[in-house]
């Protein structure tokens, strides 16, 4: 569900798409908002005429009780008249989904991929030249983020190379 909370409307084009064909949609092993059990289970689709339909097969445990979300766990299952009120049901489940809590003083999460320690010695260091290290600039977002080693490691590189360019120019 959390990845329907962020979709594109390119995403959501896509499954009206897949879904005028007149079939069920099933995506396996969703993830659930914090405090579901199970936390991960399949999610099935199916259109008919304008009215939508979103359902799962296990009943779900949660504290969740209120809004169509309520709704849902309760039921298995909700329809929705329209494709925008369907798009609108994901959306308002965002803030299920919010990790961590607001630091007070800057309004970012504070678990964010930021390493705020790293950024705070940056920021004392003024405009000293400093060497930019691929290395260092991937470390800590390869503990956040799993199976993208590759991409990280070429953006660390791209952001090593600008600052080496800035610095010639």
């Amino acid at each position: 569900m959390r990845d329907f909370s962020q979709a594109t409307m390119a995403d959501f084009r896509e499954l009206d798409n897949i879904l005028s064909n007149g079939k069920q949609y099933i995506l396996r092993d969703r993830e659930f908002p914090v405090g579901c059990r199970p936390d991960r289970l399949a999610v099935g689709f199916q259109k008919e005429g304008n009215t939508y339909r979103v359902y799962i097969k296990e009943r779900v445990e949660t504290d969740i009780k209120d809004g169509d979300f309520g709704r849902l766990m309760e039921r298995r299952q909700i329809t929705f008249d329209g494709f925008d009120k369907l798009i609108s049901f994901f959306r308002s489940l965002a803030p299920l989904f919010q990790v961590g809590t607001l630091d007070a003083e800057e309004g970012v999460p504070n678990d964010a991929v930021v390493d705020r320690q790293m950024l705070q010695e940056i920021k004392e260091q003024g405009e000293r030249d400093r060497i930019v290290v691929p290395d260092e600039i991937a470390k800590h977002l390869k503990q956040q983020i799993y199976g993208q080693d590759e991409a990280i490691d070429a953006l660390a590189t791209g952001i090593a190379l600008n600052q080496l360019d800035k610095k010639r120019r």
